[in-house]
């Protein structure tokens, strides 16, 4: 499906606006229509009895609130809505894991750039860079012991004294997740489908 965004595009620039000319919208219509045809040997009357099912059903199914139904049920792609109040803000964007969650070890690499991930990110640690920066320039040394000691003191937050030990060594990976409404898939996950 990754090369569709591709055609869509070529097809845009070249043949202009596609609503005009787009066959799908009615070729997926006719498909919903010929699954109503039960007697082969008058095929309209299925069509036309199916159809009025279909939109009696409709009609009726709006106004059923304690069921579900097509046009109360969540997106396919809900993700949750509601932002988690307990975590760092980095960590406290809308979204759900999709399918095969699973831990493993991080490489030296992928933790470091977690690690630095999460201080360039989270803005409580802006005064905390700009004090270690000073202290470099006098040529003293910080470390989690000193962070401890302000975190003791009441100087610093548990966000920071958590930052300051750095993240676990385990994390835990999705093949995709819902966001905003969108489906994402990784790489290895979209390798195996086919277009």
């Amino acid at each position: 499906m990754i090369h569709l965004s591709i055609h869509l595009a070529w097809e845009a620039k070249v043949a202009r606006p596609l609503q005009y000319r787009w066959m799908y919208p009615i070729e997926r219509f006719l498909h919903k229509l010929k699954g109503y045809v039960c007697n082969k040997a008058r095929p309209e009357s299925s069509i036309a009895e199916g159809d009025l099912a279909d939109e009696c059903l409709t009609f009726c199914s709006r106004y059923l609130n304690s069921v579900e139904t097509k046009f109360n049920r969540q997106e396919r792609n809900y993700d949750g809505g509601q932002l988690p109040t307990d975590t760092l803000s980095i960590f406290s964007t809308p979204g759900r894991s999709y399918r095969n969650l699973h831990a493993r070890e991080l490489s030296h690499a992928l933790h470091n750039a977690a690690t630095l991930y999460m201080i360039q990110n989270y803005d409580g640690c802006l005064p905390f860079i700009e004090e270690h920066k000073n202290m470099l320039l006098n040529s003293s040394v910080r470390n989690v012991k000193e962070i401890l000691k302000l975190y003791n003191e009441g100087q610093a937050n548990e966000h920071m004294l958590s930052l300051a030990h750095g993240p676990r060594n385990r994390a835990t990976f999705c093949s995709g997740y819902n966001i905003n409404g969108f489906r994402f898939h990784t790489i290895q996950r979209d390798e195996t489908r086919k277009t």
